[in-house]
């Protein structure tokens, strides 16, 4: 398999937490199909769509996420809309009895 392109910004940064995630998720469960959903960028958008994505289309039974955010940075207008988001997807997520874990 050719090597990924990498582009400049986030994504670059993100390659080794990545690789490491995925090599652990063999590790822990060497039999599982493991399906790696990259977001775009790091904004909670992009990774709500991510987290959106993977729940609607059943890639799994069980979701890492690889990331985290304090809520006390979300306490605005704004900030409260986003935990609602993350709040719909994790809600969709158990009504589909998938697991998640950051």
């Amino acid at each position: 398999m050719p090597p990924a392109r990498v582009r400049v910004g986030d994504p670059v940064g993100w390659a080794e937490e990545t690789s490491l995630d995925v090599q652990w998720s063999h590790a822990v469960a060497p039999g599982a199909n493991i399906v790696l959903v990259a977001a775009k960028s790091n904004s909670d958008e992009d990774l709500i769509d991510g987290l959106n994505f993977a729940v609607k289309n059943r890639l799994g039974d069980v979701i890492s996420m690889s990331f985290g955010e304090s809520e006390a940075f979300l306490t605005d207008a704004a900030g409260r809309a986003v935990v609602k988001a993350w709040e719909r997807g994790f809600k969709d997520a158990r009504n589909r009895r998938i697991t998640l874990f950051v």
